[in-house]
């Protein structure tokens, strides 16, 4: 594999393993905080199996001066609870990497690593944990605390961040880890500490970082438009947004529903959006497999929704904690015959909160279902992240009448005529110069109409008629044209005159970056799209003109977006690099394919 450039590599490198079930996340987690309230830039990625408990699962923490946009490959530091974690993760150790263990669960660690050139650190991490506490379970947290000591990085930030998790569980759980973290500094200092080039101290940056997941930006991007409704069956990798939703719902006004299958869950926001509210739901590829009725039935009423899809790898139940790119030919297409289906496709945590804020607003504005495409990679990692702006936000909902307005539009309706407003119904799918129909919400005076799955009039009525079919066709598919304008042109990151541009949509959005880090300006810039469905066409086909040479990379096997994007401009990247096998890209991949 090419060789990075040194310089603009993690400071550190650094993974938890060990058996599910045994706080490898939250460790991982708290470790992360430690260094970005100690003003480093954060990336965090985690693995685990489809099991319930048991199996091996990782958390591997990359940690920058400047901003970091993904894990690397090769490890500066392991934290083995297990001898598991050295077999699966000896081929990405590098030299001089430390690794830690027990030796109580480790019996000999050099014969398992079969190298020579990294340094063991045997600490007796269960010992030490019942010895402060009376019990082995805060080994993690005797791990965190030697994980410091090894950098040299004090612990007052995990103080804080103790005080921050277990204060609610009372003064003594968060003294005891903090002992425990104390005591496995202080081993590990004496034993091993002056023998671990790497040295990390505390950054004073001016504005405070936060930890946050792709799924926790979903989530308050949701709440800070306004979603007063929000419903799911939890599937992986989406389960934890229902999760996230459901501890705000007071505090924000939402009403959050756990449903027995998604059949239900699509239909319940359906119904509340028909009723008013900002609707939206939470389901992985196979959970969407069962909304394509429902998201028919939104098209076809004009019920402005948004649809989070969490994608795993398929098909059928396939790899349900592991993530893809394989969805995107299923959501451009989901669901019968043409009607707006409008994707969006996330890079990063900043677009998932922002993106998902303007989704909903489409949805209402242009009165039809809006899809968001993330993956198990996005929504799981934790990236630091400066607190999101929101002052130049807004709550867009469209053109909404109030019984005035219906009162006034009746009234010249049924001019000339021997009924009263209140006897004719509501034209609710009017044909007017705009696309979108002015909507009500039902109970307001004068507004009745029927909400009709058949093909209608503008009442809502049935009606097959073949002017009446065609009318109503190009009615919906002028909401796609407007938007197609409106949408603006995928992003350029680096040198417009780069040899190379790497094409690519959503999640791979972060390795790219990360990987454009260790090529001259020159040599490499990216093309990221995050709006898929419409894609703007005229801007789209001047940022492909402005490409030498392009490498398309996405997570999938037949190359879903790049066939899309031939379909839909005629270009043909140069070439194409996929990955598929449920893991995301290494920035040391895209590299070696761009040299």
């Amino acid at each position: 594999m090419h060789a990075l450039n040194e310089t603009k590599l993690p400071l550190l490198n650094w993974m938890m393993g060990g058996e599910a079930g045994y706080g490898v996340f939250t460790s991982g987690l708290i470790f992360s905080k430690c260094l970005s309230r100690g003003g480093y830039h954060t990336f965090s990625y985690k693995e685990y199996p489809s099991l319930i408990r048991g199996g091996h699962q990782s958390y591997q923490v990359a940690a920058s001066h400047d901003e970091i946009f993904s894990q690397y490959k090769e490890l500066d530091m392991l934290v083995a609870l297990d001898e598991l974690s050295i077999k699966m993760h000896r081929a990405e150790i590098k030299r001089n990497c430390a690794i830690m263990y027990d030796p109580k669960r480790v019996s000999n660690a050099r014969a398992l690593v079969k190298r020579n050139d990294i340094l063991l650190v045997p600490i007796p991490l269960e010992k030490i944990a019942r010895d402060v506490s009376g019990s082995p379970l805060l080994k993690n947290t005797v791990a965190i605390g030697a994980s410091c000591a090894l950098l040299h990085y004090g612990l007052s930030a995990f103080e804080g961040i103790m005080k921050d998790v277990f204060g609610h569980k009372g003064e003594h759980v968060v003294n005891e880890n903090i002992r425990s973290a104390q005591h496995g500094y202080d081993y590990a200092s004496l034993h091993f500490a002056k023998r671990f080039p790497k040295h990390l101290s505390p950054q004073k940056r001016g504005r405070t970082l936060m930890n946050i997941t792709g799924n926790e930006a979903v989530a308050f991007g949701a709440l800070q438009a306004g979603c007063t409704f929000y419903a799911a069956y939890p599937m992986t990798p989406a389960s934890s947004l229902l999760s996230v939703m459901a501890s705000h719902e007071l505090e924000y006004g939402v009403v959050v529903k756990h449903a027995e299958d998604e059949i239900a869950v699509i239909n319940m926001a359906i119904g509340a959006a028909h009723a008013g509210a900002r609707a939206m739901v939470g389901t992985a590829g196979g959970g969407f497999c069962l909304m394509t009725e429902g998201l028919g039935l939104a098209g076809m009423t004009e019920t402005p929704i948004v649809i989070f899809i969490g994608q795993r790898g398929g098909p059928s139940t396939g790899l349900p904690t592991w993530t893809s790119q394989g969805d995107l030919k299923f959501a451009l297409s989901a669901s019968q015959d043409d009607f707006p289906r409008i994707v969006y496709a996330p890079g990063d945590m900043r677009e998932l909160f922002y993106l998902t804020h303007e989704a909903l607003n489409i949805a209402e504005r242009f009165q039809t279902p809006v899809m968001i495409l993330s993956d198990t990679y996005l929504a799981e990692s934790h990236k630091s992240e400066i607190f999101f702006d929101t002052t130049h936000l807004s709550v867009e909902r469209g053109h909404i009448l109030n019984a005035q307005e219906v009162a006034e539009i009746q009234r010249k309706a049924v001019k000339n005529r021997k009924f009263s407003p209140q006897d004719l119904p509501f034209k609710r799918y009017r044909f007017t110069s705009d696309p979108v129909s002015p909507r009500l919400l039902p109970g307001t005076k004068g507004g009745v109409f029927l909400a009709n799955s058949d093909e209608h009039d503008e009442y809502g009525s049935t009606n097959e008629e073949s002017k009446n079919r065609t009318g109503m066709m190009d009615k919906r598919r002028k909401k796609f044209l407007a938007l197609q304008k409106e949408f603006p042109a995928p992003s350029w990151y680096g040198s417009r005159d780069a040899e190379v541009t790497v094409i690519a949509w959503g999640s791979t959005k972060l390795p790219a970056l990360e990987a454009l880090k260790h090529l001259p300006l020159t040599k490499a810039n990216l093309l990221h799209f995050n709006r898929l469905s419409p894609l703007p066409f005229e801007k789209t086909m001047d940022a492909l003109a402005k490409i030498k040479k392009a490498i398309l990379i996405e997570g999938n096997q037949s190359g879903q977006f790049k066939n899309y994007l031939y379909e839909q401009t005629g270009f043909k990247p140069d070439q194409l690099l996929t990955k598929y096998n449920g893991r995301p890209f290494w920035p040391e991949e895209i590299v070696e394919k761009i040299i």
